[in-house]
């Protein structure tokens, strides 16, 4: 009759998780334990620059007109083709010189409020108005 062995044979003799997850592999034959040493730790950054920036036109554009000849060259080009009717030469010219044109915004509307108190007063109303419709309640009506 075979001899019971206690817990901490048995324990010895059987193979723990990793050891189970050594012997699974996964497709292709891979052992999963590898992965767990190339993973990424918590505030590890692999790539703290990212992509570079490559701006290979502006580049080559620059290299080009590194000799002073040649930008003057193209400059006599643009303003030649904006003195003959060349909108788009015309408005280069004037975006390199000035920079872009600013666009107007203008607001406007009528509120019907004139003082700073009728201003706070309609925002209240504005606001009640809101968290009674997030909450689900009908829009109470309105009080003057």
């Amino acid at each position: 009759m075979p001899k019971k062995k206690n817990g901490a044979e048995n324990k010895a003799n059987k193979p723990n998780a990793t050891e189970k997850a050594c012997k699974r592999r996964l497709r292709g034959g891979v052992d999963p334990m590898v992965g767990a040493a190339t993973q990424i730790k918590p505030g590890e950054v692999r790539n703290p620059g990212g992509r570079p920036k490559k701006k290979p036109i502006t580049d080559a554009y620059a290299a080009l007109l590194s000799n002073p000849a040649k930008a003057d060259e193209l400059a006599k080009a643009m303003f030649d083709q904006a003195v003959a009717g060349n909108v788009q030469a015309a408005r280069e010219l004037r975006e390199g010189i000035e920079g872009k044109a600013l666009q107007a915004v203008r607001l406007d509307g009528e509120l019907g409020i004139s003082t700073a108190e009728e201003r706070k007063a309609k925002m209240v109303e504005l606001l009640r108005r809101a968290a009674t419709r997030l909450e689900g309640m009908s829009v109470p009506e309105r009080t003057q």
